[in-house]
């Protein structure tokens, strides 16, 4: 059997708006989004907004960018940043 790497997008009401499954399981995240159609897109959006439209959150599997928020790296236990590592880890599971 073979593994299929998933990318799923959904919005704040958990409804699926976007899934890209054409990769092998051992596709990187990163590799999977610069590949789909929808990452030009959400960039278009984003710039042409100024940045007042939205944000993606993704794992440490996805570049940071203005309009996509991954954890921070190397957090110190009850810092304002691992809070936030922490807070995105438990709306990314949702």
């Amino acid at each position: 059997m073979a593994l299929i790497n998933e990318n799923i997008i959904c919005d704040e009401n958990l409804k699926i708006m976007n899934v890209v499954e054409r990769f092998p399981g051992s596709a990187h995240d990163a590799h999977i989004w610069r590949q789909s159609n929808l990452s030009q897109v959400i960039e278009t959006i984003y710039r042409e907004n100024n940045g007042n439209w939205f944000y993606l959150l993704g794992d440490s599997g996805y570049p940071l960018r203005p309009w996509l928020l991954t954890p921070l790296r190397n957090t110190i236990p009850g810092t304002p940043e691992d809070r936030f590592n922490n807070c995105l880890k438990t709306i990314r599971e949702v």
